[in-house]
């Protein structure tokens, strides 16, 4: 076939493939199935953004309101109005304070979260727990150290008195008191305290200095033990006669150093005294 024919039938095939097309984009069946392609897709899109909004509530935040000093009720009736719900996470026993007292929360207040967030709360409560306190481990025991180790078991440490002793490093623990009783020997056995409450403890100093003797015999053991402790010294040994049942309304009768208005003694050192449980017939 001689090039020319053969150009002018394929120019032909290719008008006749394009005026096919032109007819099938522009007849009705293409058309009908285009437009439900394109409806099909929009719809699926719309549904897809209105699900997406609805789940992650996007662009929609709220302010958190401050529940604190609130009772948990309270609180709880506070948040379902916002739709927050109420989680206790955490429980305090504070003295003095009415039981179910909001604390703290978070988020704090005027966070801005999105709804049916959730808001953790640490309220007060009507008892306190009860943990078991270190003993001492026989002259090692410092003062900071030990006030950590309670700490960290939310005890409270409040020095109750200090003791002059050159035996050992300075704010050395000696004694240990808990609602004024004397637990030091206790603490070998275990002994527990309320959380949030004060553990008192004796601590060692050192001074220089020389003060008198004081004068005890006739005194009961407590005046006395009171009155040696302002001279800044310590009881030493207590030695009791065979009568004496109650300590400290038994009387001294003799004290070693004795009084002298002449002998000084160092800052911390020592007075032994002798008890009987009845007054010497020769004190006034």
């Amino acid at each position: 076939m001689p090039i020319k024919k053969q150009l002018q039938y394929n120019m032909s095939k290719i008008k006749r493939f394009f005026h096919e097309a032109f007819l099938f984009l522009t007849s009705w069946i293409f058309l009908k199935n285009l437009a439900g392609m394109i409806v099909t897709v929009m719809v699926v899109f719309l549904l897809t953004f209105w699900w997406m909004d609805c789940y992650t509530r996007h662009g929609k935040t709220y302010a958190v309101q401050d529940f604190s000093g609130l009772t948990l009720p309270e609180a709880k009736k506070l948040a379902k109005k916002q739709n927050f719900s109420i989680i206790v996470n955490d429980s305090l026993f504070l003295p003095g304070q009415p039981a179910n007292t909001v604390l703290s929360q978070t988020p704090v207040a005027n966070s801005q979260v999105k709804k049916n967030r959730k808001i953790y709360l640490t309220v007060t409560k009507a008892i306190a727990d009860a943990v078991e306190i270190p003993g001492l481990t026989g002259g090692n025991d410092e003062l900071y150290t030990y006030k950590k180790k309670l700490s960290r078991l939310k005890v409270n440490t409040k020095i109750k008195a200090r003791r002059f002793d050159n035996t050992v490093e300075p704010n050395t623990i000696l004694e240990v008191y808990y609602n004024d009783e004397n637990i030091t020997d206790q603490l070998r056995d275990g002994f527990k305290v309320d959380k949030g409450s004060t553990v008192e403890v004796v601590i060692t100093e050192r001074k220089g200095g020389r003060v008198p003797i004081p004068e005890l015999v006739c005194m009961q053991f407590n005046e006395a033990e009171f009155l040696v402790g302002n001279f800044e010294l310590n009881i030493g040994s207590i030695i009791k006669d065979a009568t004496v049942t109650d300590e400290n309304n038994a009387y001294v009768w003799r004290q070693v150093p004795a009084f002298s208005e002449s002998q000084r003694l160092s800052i911390g050192s020592s007075v032994d005294i002798y008890l009987t449980q009845y007054k010497p017939d020769d004190c006034l």
